[in-house]
């Protein structure tokens, strides 16, 4: 069989001046010989000579749009760093109801982010595949390189790398290679730009005005074990009291307490979990998540001092005190409170009284009860050895100004094992200059030094004064040690008229449940006589505040929060962005400058032009006698230059 050939048959028209090229046609055995020159070809459709190419007007367009939409993307996310994520809705018919479509932010970065890349690519692959011709115009190349330099301005990855390699930082073309290259990540680097952490921010939605019917809806909810409340229950509220009234019989002046304050109180000497409700006053979150600020409440504040610098130490045996083996002390105050009470017992560890004249706390008047305690720690008898501490407590009626209080779902159940609510609440602030007078307490803090602008608070007379006897009765006994280690709790309640488990009182002091506590300011009390009766004035002023509690008129409004996604911007991603179209345009104004310089025809990007550069006639049989296969001038390593010859632009092979 006869092999065919390509032939080239040359034409007597003129050398075109639009593209400095030579008008050869080439057509292999299947194709009709004609020139570009005749009526049915137009050059146009292989050559742009426009002057968009010429003046490099698309590349232009792609370097001001793609920083178009870069500042375009800046901009929505410095509208939208830390701001909750935004989403936007449409509504479309469906047969016959209507649908909702959410477009989310991630979408309309991608948007943006896509024309972006659309637009950086223009002047890179545009640019790249000009700069092949300055490439071999030169000096001669492998003809392979031609395959690389195409392969590349069309964005593939791995001929973007063979070409890097073949260019060795030798060539500017490698400006728009690693353009090209950077360019595949654009996505990845728009992506990064944004992230959206769930925090938990106040929802303003949710405070509204309270219902009517309040308290049946949150009845009803409690009711229905419902997790979710309804949507009229999405606020926050926490308890106040601006009075207190909560008499039982008895006689004067000797009235019974209520009981859920003595229960309180008992919880509070007795608990051990400050979550628990003799801490935690009474509050509604419908989220888990609220915040209170600014607000007063009528309380029981405890003041307490160190006056152990003011004991007195005797140390002279006493053998009908002293136990076998061993010579105590006597340890006294200057009221004549002693560790020993009145007996003058050797035997006794801790001793807390309440009918003496106060050392410190001198300046209140009727206050609920002035407790004072002696304590000796660590040993089974007081003596000369022995660490004694003795303290002065008083309870009075107070307004308590608390500057905040919040209540959160714990963060993180996996590290604690506890999912319950966390809650905190601080005080800036106490007054304490109450009167005291046949109506019972009344406070009238000065304007500004509440919140909610409340300047009266009040406690019933008959309610105070059963809760001034019942306390004083409760904190007046001793603890007795002896040989054999063993304790003894005992009242001694001989001087009040009231019915109190004194002993019970002497046991939960002296044995607390837990070390430390903490004070209305938060502050950490190590002692365990004054934390006993600061626990005392907390759990008082709970049942004050819960007493009266309605959801509706005595507690105060806060803010809820919820979890919300945000949008939070990481700005060091824009540097790759921005680092992508500085090589756009750096590619851009080398190309210019190289073609220019070279004095190149401006080809802008279009392949067709390999058709008019054509080779010699032994080239081209060559060509198609080995084929464009592995083993053809790939493999042979084909060596060619861009030469231009009276305005005329051929590739040549090396001879």
């Amino acid at each position: 069989m006869t092999q065919e050939r390509l032939s080239v048959s040359p034409t007597n028209e003129p050398k075109s001046a639009v593209t400095n090229i030579d008008n050869t046609a080439i057509t292999g055995p299947y194709e009709e010989t004609k020139s570009p020159g005749d009526p049915g070809v137009s050059q146009s459709k292989f050559l742009s000579d426009s002057a968009a190419c010429e003046w490099w007007i698309w590349e232009l367009i792609g370097v001001v749009g793609s920083a178009g939409a870069i500042i375009g993307l800046c901009i929505l996310f410095w509208m939208h760093n830390n701001q909750p994520t935004p989403s936007w809705q449409f509504t479309y018919s469906v047969g016959h109801g209507r649908k909702t479509a959410n477009v989310t932010f991630n979408a309309i970065i991608e948007m943006i982010s896509t024309i972006a890349r659309l637009c950086l690519l223009i002047p890179i692959t545009r640019g790249l595949s000009q700069l092949k011709w300055a490439w071999f115009a030169e000096k001669e190349r492998n003809l392979i390189d031609l395959t690389y330099f195409e392969a590349a301005s069309r964005q593939s990855l791995l001929d973007s790398f063979k070409l890097l390699w073949t260019l060795k930082l030798s060539h500017f073309a490698i400006v728009g290679v690693f353009a090209i290259i950077l360019a595949q990540g654009l996505s990845f680097f728009t992506q990064n730009l944004a992230t959206y952490p769930v925090l938990y921010r106040p929802d303003l939605t949710l405070n509204k005005p309270l219902p009517p019917n309040m308290d049946e809806l949150y009845t009803k909810w409690l009711q229905s074990g419902d997790v979710a409340p309804p949507p009229e229950l999405q606020i926050a509220r926490i308890v106040n009291a601006t009075t207190y009234q909560a008499q039982s019989a008895g006689d004067a002046p000797y009235y019974n307490v209520h009981l859920g304050m003595k229960a309180n109180i008992w919880a509070a000497l007795y608990g051990i979990d400050i979550s628990s409700d003799w801490y935690t006053p009474k509050f509604l979150c419908s989220t888990g998540n609220c915040t209170w600020k600014n607000y007063s409440s009528l309380g029981v504040c405890t003041r307490c001092s160190n006056i152990t610098s003011r004991l007195t130490k005797n140390c002279v045996p006493k053998p009908s005190s002293d136990l076998p083996g061993f010579t105590g002390c006597d340890f006294s105050l200057p009221n004549g409170f002693s560790l020993g009470g009145e007996e003058g017992s050797r035997r006794n560890l801790m001793a807390m009284n309440t009918s003496l004249q106060p050392l410190v706390y001198t300046n209140y008047e009727m206050p609920i009860a002035v407790v004072q305690s002696i304590r000796a720690y660590n040993t089974s008898t007081a003596n000369s050895t022995s660490s004694v501490n003795a303290s002065e407590c008083v309870l009075v009626p107070c307004v308590i100004k608390y500057g905040m209080a919040y209540s959160a779902l714990y963060p993180d159940v996996r590290k604690t094992g506890y999912n319950g609510p966390v809650f905190m609440e601080n005080a800036d602030s106490i007054w304490d200059n109450y009167t005291f007078n046949e109506d019972g307490i009344t406070i009238n803090p000065q304007p500004n030094t509440t919140a909610n602008d409340t300047t009266k608070f009040t406690m019933d007379r008959r309610t105070y004064l059963g809760l001034k006897y019942y306390v004083e009765a409760l904190f007046n006994g001793f603890v007795q040690g002896g040989v054999s280690e063993s304790l003894s709790f005992l009242s001694d309640n001989r001087t009040q008229n009231v019915t109190a488990s004194t002993a019970d009182a002497m046991q939960a002091v002296y044995l607390p449940g837990t070390l430390g506590c903490f004070d209305v300011y938060m502050n950490v009390v190590w002692d365990a006589n004054m934390c006993a009766l600061i626990n005392t004035g907390v759990a008082m002023t709970n049942i004050i505040r819960r007493y009266a509690y309605s959801i509706r008129t005595y507690s105060i409004a806060g803010e809820t929060f919820e979890l919300q996604s945000f949008v939070v911007i990481r700005w060091i991603w824009i540097l790759p962005v921005a680092g992508l179209w500085f090589l756009s345009f750096i590619t851009l104004l080398g190309t210019i400058w190289k073609t220019r310089r070279m004095g190149l025809k401006v080809w802008c990007g279009n392949p067709l032009a390999l058709v008019f550069l054509g080779l010699s006639r032994e080239e081209l049989e060559k060509v198609n006698r080995d084929e464009l296969i592995e083993g053809g001038p790939a493999r042979r390593a084909f060596k060619v230059q861009l030469r231009l010859t009276n305005g005329q632009a051929k590739l040549f092979r090396s001879r």
